[in-house]
């Protein structure tokens, strides 16, 4: 069995979330939430399973969500 080191990487996620109807009481329900993963986009390896069967992590990841319950 052969032995593949991958370098270590310390990856940055974040969140927020706003809530409009705790500012705006007409806007009770409405809400903002904004994610973000790889936030500084570090180029990863994250499996080696051979000297040519490597893979690389997901890149640079932001969504954002408008909600409205009601």
């Amino acid at each position: 069995m052969d032995l593949y080191r991958i370098p270590v990487v310390t990856l940055v996620d974040a969140a927020i979330r706003y809530d409009f109807g705790y500012r705006y009481p007409t806007l009770k329900g409405v809400d903002l939430a904004v994610n973000a993963t790889n936030l500084f986009d570090k180029t990863c390896v994250t499996t080696c399973i051979s000297a040519t069967g490597c893979d690389y992590g997901n890149r640079q990841t932001i969504l954002a969500t408008l909600r409205d319950r009601w």
